[in-house]
């Protein structure tokens, strides 16, 4: 007999499988947050566009991907440390202030 967990549990699953595709779009994002905080880390955002498709991945719903996209960077990946909260600013090493 099947449950409706067991149903809920395996669309679930599948939904999961399709977002896989969301992981290269994730470390692009990261790539690109990385690289505004080094050349202007006064601006508030970035901007980016969410394809429509990934090859080499399963199809899957552009309104599902943006949705997932907007709630994945709330979570921390090092869930023991703590977030920063102040503005890290890079700065060139000088050998003159170490004297």
């Amino acid at each position: 007999m099947l449950r409706a967990r067991d149903v809920w549990d395996e669309q679930e699953e599948h939904k999961l499988n399709k977002m896989a595709a969301m992981r290269p779009i994730i470390a692009q994002i990261e790539g690109k947050i990385r690289q505004q905080a080094i050349a202007n880390s006064n601006a508030p955002y970035i901007l980016t566009e969410v394809p429509s498709f990934v090859f080499g991945y399963p199809l899957f719903n552009h309104k599902d991907a943006i949705q997932y996209l907007l709630n994945e960077p709330v979570k921390s990946r090092d869930l023991g440390k703590p977030i920063l909260t102040t503005n890290y600013r890079p700065q060139v090493y000088d050998n003159i202030f170490l004297h």
